[in-house]
């Protein structure tokens, strides 16, 4: 049955798609049909001032220069932070532990580091 319905939703036509929810009245699932439209090339200049526009009305929206200087603020902000993070560990005086003893093929016992 799963194969069956995974074969539907893969096969669907453009502007075509199942939604199911759950709601007030229960499970809702039903088919929706988005109508094609078709629109011609737009020139370079339409398309910058349409971009423009949507990037200046989202919230978080921003500019490639912008945004590039975000995230260089961050990873400077971020280095900071790892570095005074560095200088402040100490390794406790209990931090490392012998070895245990192993045996040999010849069956003499033995601290694993030493000949």
């Amino acid at each position: 049955m799963r194969c069956m319905a995974g074969e539907a939703i893969r096969s669907l036509p453009v502007g075509v798609a199942y939604i199911s929810y759950v709601g007030k009245q229960g499970r809702v699932a039903t088919r929706l049909q988005v109508p094609e439209i078709r629109t011609g090339p737009m020139p370079e200049a339409q398309f910058v001032k349409i971009a423009q526009c949507m990037i200046a009305a989202s919230p978080s929206g921003l500019l490639v220069a912008e945004a590039e200087q975000q995230i260089e603020a961050q990873q400077q902000r971020l280095a900071g932070l790892a570095a005074v993070a560095e200088e402040q560990h100490e390794d406790p005086e209990s931090f490392r532990v012998a070895a245990p003893a192993k045996t040999t093929a010849t069956g003499k016992r033995r601290s694993l580091g030493k000949p």
